[in-house]
């Protein structure tokens, strides 16, 4: 995510496609709840789901590589884990991953 063939970096090119996410679907459709994962060795939830823009940008802000696993698996898991406590009825849930592409972990 450091290699410099996206300007400033990878990993800031991915954050910007996060914030416009957020920042687009929020606006079209603000009744949605978006949460943030990050998973490498093992997975972490950032921020639980919510419709406060101003917070999910600044968590996705603060994302950034946390070492050389990924464990696509458990950010799956964890991302489940916060769908299963939604009581909306009728609500289609979702899962947005960004990941390196390299599943060597969980």
């Amino acid at each position: 995510m450091s290699a410099r063939d996206f300007k400033p970096t990878r990993m800031d090119a991915t954050k910007n496609a996060i914030k416009a996410f957020i920042r687009g679907k929020l606006t079209t459709d603000p009744l949605s709840r978006i949460g943030i994962v990050a998973f490498y060795e093992y997975s972490l939830p950032i921020i639980d789901l919510t419709n406060n823009i101003r917070t999910l940008i600044s968590s996705a802000n603060s994302l950034r590589p946390l070492g050389r696993g990924t464990a696509l698996g458990d950010g799956i898991v964890e991302a489940y884990c916060m769908f299963k406590d939604l009581s909306r009825d009728g609500v289609c849930k979702r899962i947005l991953v960004v990941t390196d592409g390299t599943f060597n972990t969980g």
